[in-house]
């Protein structure tokens, strides 16, 4: 039996179709058509009536018009997205070499510095160190980055040292320690050190910043300052007790020139006697009083002082004075 030739035909192009078939008729041909009208009934009829011959040159150049169209449509979308890619590309390598520079005058500045500059983790991990660490310390970079910051610190004063560290938060990111260190020359230094807290976008505590100035020339000075001050106020104690003493000594027998003067003066004296005497009690009166004074001075010292509210004449404590123009008042 001679195998029918399928013909699917799409109907909007009727007139070749019935052209074609009145050829094929006319050439005793066998076949079989089969008509639709959607792209749907199209697409369906290609995988269930499998067609040898498809009339649909209309709905062909159509969908290809269309197609080509998307194409087209497609090629400006891709080429607009990779004009895009191209700027967001050229950006980023203008971001990155921005910050490769960036980082290399920072750390350039960083590696000028005096004083020691190190970055490590909360569990105390070094994970940058600078040229003055390292020659500080006589030890190369490599050497120092992976150990622990904890190091360097003396054993009795770790763990309040890492206490404070702990404490750093958002609110007080900063702390300041000082504490003795043994150099590789075996010299003991001082050591001060300024940790800064960093955190992450998420307020995560991820590292600490720390900078370290040797105070060793500062911290002999406040020795010597203490010493001598310690010195000094024992020379003040000492020279207050002599005071004390001296004062003491004196006005013993002082007591009894005066106690002497009194007994002569209810004695019967002559008119000449009596204002001799009158001026050597005055004078041991003075005298007495400079010597409560310079005890006065001494009880200041001590901070022993205490005073007294004793009412006086001010007319007759005048008059009395050495030297004074007591006719006046």
């Amino acid at each position: 039996m001679e195998r029918k030739l399928k013909i699917l035909i799409l109907e909007d192009a009727p007139t070749d179709a019935a052209l074609i078939v009145r050829e094929m008729l006319g050439a005793g041909m066998a076949f079989v058509t089969k008509r639709v009208e959607t792209r749907e009934s199209f697409l369906k009829a290609l995988t269930d009536f499998k067609p040898d011959l498809i009339l649909a040159e209309e709905a062909l150049q159509k969908a290809y018009a269309e197609m080509e169209n998307r194409v087209l449509e497609r090629t400006e979308d891709l080429r607009a997205t990779n004009e895009s890619l191209q700027r967001e590309i050229a950006e980023r390598k203008k971001a990155e070499q921005e910050m490769i520079i960036s980082e290399n005058r920072y750390r350039a500045i960083v590696e000028d510095q005096t004083e020691l500059i190190s970055r490590f983790l909360p569990d105390g991990t070094l994970t940058f160190v600078n040229e003055a660490f390292c020659r500080y310390f006589g030890k190369k970079r490599v050497e120092l980055n992976g150990s622990s910051f904890m190091d360097f610190i003396p054993d009795e004063l770790r763990e309040p040292a890492q206490e404070q560290y702990s404490a750093l938060n958002l609110e007080n990111p900063i702390g300041t320690s000082g504490f003795p260190v043994i150099k590789p020359t075996g010299e003991k230094h001082w050591l001060r050190w300024k940790v800064r807290a960093i955190f992450d976008e998420d307020k995560r505590h991820v590292e600490y910043q720390s900078v370290g100035r040797d105070i060793t020339s500062q911290k002999q000075l406040e020795d010597e300052l203490k010493k001598a001050k310690e010195k000094a106020e024992e020379a003040s104690q000492s020279k207050s007790r002599f005071l004390a003493n001296m004062s003491h000594d004196i006005r013993t027998p002082m007591n009894a020139i005066m106690g002497m003067t009194d007994l002569v003066l209810d004695s019967e004296l002559s008119r000449e006697q009596r204002e001799q005497l009158e001026i050597v009690k005055q004078s041991a009166d003075t005298l007495l009083n400079l010597i409560n004074y310079i005890l006065d001075i001494s009880k200041i010292e001590a901070g022993k002082l205490r005073l007294e509210e004793i009412g006086f004449n001010i007319c007759t404590t005048y008059r009395k004075h050495p030297g004074s123009h007591g006719e006046r008042i």
